[in-house]
């Protein structure tokens, strides 16, 4: 009931036309099991579980992430951007960023506001949305963009890709979000706490059905 009031709170900042309640919905049916279901039911909450199972990527492939680090800019410099290109796709950077390639705040605003139409409207697929999403981080990290707006993008971002059930996305992200709360920045926390929980619920019954497999 947490993640439906706290999503409830979050509605007025983003799209209520994205509902991420399916997601939910299999998620929390595939770690909690209720007593006196018929056999038909649970047919289809074991399909729904396998389904999620198939997404998950397991503990390993993040172990090698700095999530302090996630966009692969912090070890340059910090820059201004000088950059208005609204679009810009991402790529991960081998050298020092050059402000005319990196956007400033008031474009990266503008970006996020033609992402969330563009999802709204289904204008455009996941893999172009992300792409543009993590370009926005990476423009904010090179600028050391700590602030509310920092928030808002990667709540949005973790919002979608649940959606998505892109899990390497949504985990980078509500690390990220974590830090961020830790440090004061004002957000949806007791919402993204919810799904932390559903995440790491999933993640170690999907670890335990691998240990299982293994021993038979």
């Amino acid at each position: 009931s947490s993640v439906n009031s706290s999503t409830s709170n979050s509605s007025s900042s983003y799209s209520s036309s994205i509902n991420y309640n399916t997601y939910k919905t299999s998620l929390s049916s595939s770690v909690v099991d209720e007593p006196k279901i018929t056999p038909e039911e649970a047919k289809k909450r074991s399909a729904r579980k396998n389904r999620f199972a198939s997404d998950y990527k397991p503990v390993s492939n993040f172990e090698s992430i700095n999530y302090n680090d996630i966009e692969g800019a912090s070890q340059y410099e910090a820059v201004i951007g000088t950059c208005t290109k609204v679009e810009k796709p991402y790529f991960r950077l081998t050298a020092a960023p050059v402000p005319s390639n990196v956007r400033p705040e008031y474009i990266l605003k503008k970006a996020l506001k033609m992402l969330k139409k563009k999802w709204k409207k289904g204008e455009s697929e996941w893999n172009y949305i992300n792409d543009q999403f993590r370009s926005i981080r990476q423009d904010m990290t090179v600028q050391r963009i700590k602030n509310k707006f920092t928030v808002k993008v990667y709540e949005t971002h973790a919002r979608i890709a649940l959606e998505n059930r892109d899990l390497t996305q949504f985990n980078m992200c509500q690390t990220q979000l974590g830090l961020l709360y830790q440090e004061g920045l004002p957000g949806h926390s007791e919402e993204f706490t919810s799904y932390r929980v559903l995440y790491h619920a999933l993640q170690m019954q999907t670890l335990m059905q691998e240990a299982t497999a293994v021993l038979k």
